[in-house]
């Protein structure tokens, strides 16, 4: 929790995955800055799923990986003060 602002990520599924994966994320505050990145292990962005403002509730998310190699990723979720960091595997 930071100030009034929470996010929870529920999950990530599936993981790991061969083509496509969602991203699955609760926020329980009225509006806040968000952006969901999918960065590779070297730490730079493979793609921008969103920026912007979201809403309390619940949210999904669509990464089609097919443009991109087999390997580990990262999703990076920031979120107000806070980012949060998922390994996922991507396996074709």
């Amino acid at each position: 929790l930071v100030g009034s602002e929470m996010c929870i990520r529920d999950r990530i599924y599936p993981n790991p995955f061969n083509s496509s994966t969602t991203i699955d994320i609760s926020i329980t505050s009225s509006s806040i800055n968000t952006s969901l990145y999918i960065v590779d292990i070297r730490g730079r962005i493979v793609e921008t799923l969103f920026n912007g403002e979201l809403s309390a509730g619940h949210h999904l998310f669509y990464w089609d990986s097919n443009q991109t190699p087999s390997g580990v990723y990262f999703t990076v979720l920031n979120y107000g003060n806070s980012t949060e960091t998922k390994k996922v595997m991507l396996v074709k």
